[in-house]
Order: structure tokens, then C-alpha cells, then sequence
């Protein structure tokens, strides 16, 4: 058992790991204050962004995005939820469009849809 230190609120906890840094991570992931509970809500955005977007995705009529891809539509949500941005979103190479939005709630929205665009000219 080591003693670990919450980095955003100085809070201590006794926690089972076999390093210090991963005692302070540990411990920062299981406290209560404000600034980790935003960054447990910041690794449950990146996980869900990773299940839609990359090779392991839970939809396969798409295809994976890039690496740089998937880290631009995780900086996109970081903005939204630390920032107050209302949306953004993000073309990305296969035609689909990945779009980050704060519902009135204030949960987080993670979209990926197709981006069809039809256009007649005469």
C-alpha cells in the first residue's frame, strides 16, 4: 500500500500500487473533488470516442479514423466540456462527420454520421 496525493485538490488516500506516480493516479482518479472529476469525465469522453471512431469501433458500416483524427475530435470534446463551447465538429477523410455537442442537460453528445450533400446545378 502506498499513500497517493489527488493533483488537483492535494487530498491523500491509501491506495494498492507499486509506484508513486501510479499511488498520485490512483488516488486522483477515486477523489471527489471538482478538477478530478473532470478528468474521470475526459477519460469516459476519450473512451467513447475511441469505441466510435477507431479500428475497435462498435459501428462497422464506418471505417476507423486516424490516429490524428481521433485526437483532433478528443480535443474537440475537451473544449466543449472544459471550455463551454456548445459544438464542434470535424470532417474527416471517409466522407463521415464527427460532431461533439452540450446538451441543455449538460451531458456530452458524440455523433459520427454520414455527411450527404446533394447539389444540382442548371
Amino acid at each position: 500500500m502506498m499513500q497517493g496525493t489527488c493533483v488537483y485538490c492535494g487530498q491523500t488516500k491509501l491506495v494498492n500500487t507499486v509506484d508513486q506516480e501510479e499511488a498520485d493516479k490512483q488516488a486522483t482518479l477515486e477523489c471527489q473533488c471538482e478538477g478530478a472529476k473532470k478528468e474521470r469525465r475526459i477519460l469516459q469522453l476519450d473512451d467513447a470516442i475511441e469505441d466510435l471512431f477507431s479500428e475497435k469501433n462498435v459501428d462497422k458500416r464506418f471505417d476507423a479514423a486516424s490516429d490524428f483524427e481521433i485526437e483532433t475530435i478528443k480535443n474537440i470534446a475537451r473544449t466543449v466540456l472544459c471550455n463551454g463551447s456548445r459544438k464542434g465538429s470535424i470532417m474527416l477523410y471517409d466522407g463521415t462527420k464527427a460532431t461533439v455537442a452540450r446538451k441543455s442537460n449538460g451531458d456530452i453528445s458524440i455523433q459520427r454520421n454520414l455527411a450527404v450533400n446533394l447539389e444540382i446545378l442548371c
